[in-house]
């Protein structure tokens, strides 16, 4: 268990991570999530010994461990460069810091192919990297990790170098050994798609705060700010502003249209309440227009494969877009005007000062 309390590190004036307090459960994957220079990655190499906190405290079951060096902490970490060592084989990669350590040729040997015949490179160790493809590298670079036999894996963007057919097939991979192994795991990335395929929970980072830090689905479905709906989910969340609540209403604020009704279990919501509404495209229906009070005109169809995007515009007083995701096989023209409808329980509202979810 990873226990980090009042965490701050300041770099000359800039402040980097503003006080983090979070609780990694052991042999858990997380993944620290965000834009770049957000603080994700200064987090990661802290807990590594590699920076230094400028205060607050780092416990690994239960035991301070912010003065250790990176050798005490036992811990393998992963860098976005493969790092290899060009004159070296893959079994002398691999087994490189086992000899550091001094540990005997026979069980450097076993460890090797080991590790070797869990990522399936066990037919490549007498291969320079030089005669590696990305993806064998990368086996490679985990490898190296994993012979070490560490308590906690520290993985800082190991999958940005590859192409996109790669690092899909990578990340069942990295699932696969995450389970197989049993070992606590940090991942870092900037691909929400990473962070929601991969992890038991994700910490999502903006401006050296964490925004929320929860699993996956509670992330995706209950985001507690207009920051963490934005940033998770692809395609990403519908916005529409200028919304304020009445009589158990979402209306316009300046032409009183109604948009929707506001679901009824958050009707102690206060009338006048300004706010900002979201919903996902995959929570929105097109529907005959006659039926609806909500009329669209489609812009744009997106072949997705077994879906489609459909892009959607509003005219009249109140001006806004939406982009709705919905089954290939649904038949819908471009030009054509329709109606929408939400999923009620699906939409969240925002407060647009505070940017709370006002939902949660």
């Amino acid at each position: 268990m990873i226990k980090i309390e009042n965490l701050v590190k300041q770099f000359g004036k800039v402040n980097v991570l503003k006080g983090i307090n979070l609780e990694f459960p052991e042999k858990e994957f997380i993944t620290l999530v965000g834009p770049s220079g957000c603080g994700k990655t200064t987090l990661l190499r802290i807990i590594a010994g590699l920076d230094d906190p400028t205060s607050g405290e780092i416990f690994f079951n239960n035991k301070a461990i912010t003065g250790l060096s990176p050798r005490e902490r036992n811990i393998a970490m992963v860098f976005q460069s493969y790092a290899l060592y060009p004159h070296l084989d893959v079994a002398g990669n691999l087994g490189y810091a086992l000899k550091l350590q001094g540990i005997k040729k026979a069980e450097i040997a076993k460890r090797v192919l080991e590790v070797a015949k869990v990522l399936e490179i066990e037919m490549l160790l007498d291969r320079k990297p030089k005669a590696l493809s990305g993806g064998q590298r990368q086996r490679v670079a985990l490898g190296r990790a994993m012979v070490r036999k560490p308590d906690i894996f520290l993985m800082d963007e190991p999958l940005s170098n590859l192409d996109a057919k790669l690092r899909t097939s990578m990340r069942s991979e990295l699932k696969r050994f995450h389970f197989d192994l049993g070992v606590t795991t940090i991942y870092v990335t900037h691909d929400q798609l990473e962070a929601m395929s991969m992890s038991d929970r994700i910490a999502v980072f903006d401006g050296g705060v964490v925004q929320q830090f929860g699993t996956p689905m509670d992330i995706y479905r209950r985001p507690n700010n207009l920051f963490v709906a934005e940033f998770i989910g692809s395609p990403p969340m519908n916005f529409i502003k200028n919304l304020e609540i009445e009589n158990s209403k979402i209306i316009f604020s300046d032409s009183k249209k109604v948009l929707c009704n506001l679901p009824q279990a958050y009707s102690h919501l206060l009338s006048t309440q300004q706010c900002i509404l979201g919903v996902r495209p995959q929570d929105i229906q097109l529907s005959n227009i006659e039926q609806s009070e909500i009329k669209a005109k489609i812009d744009l169809i997106q072949l997705l494969g077994a879906n489609k995007l459909v892009d959607l515009s509003f005219s009249g007083g109140d001006n806004f877009r939406l982009s709705v995701e919905m089954p290939s096989e649904i038949a819908c023209e471009q030009g054509a005007n329709v109606g929408i409808q939400f999923s009620i329980d699906q939409i969240h509202l925002f407060d647009p000062i505070s940017t709370k979810n006002l939902m949660i």
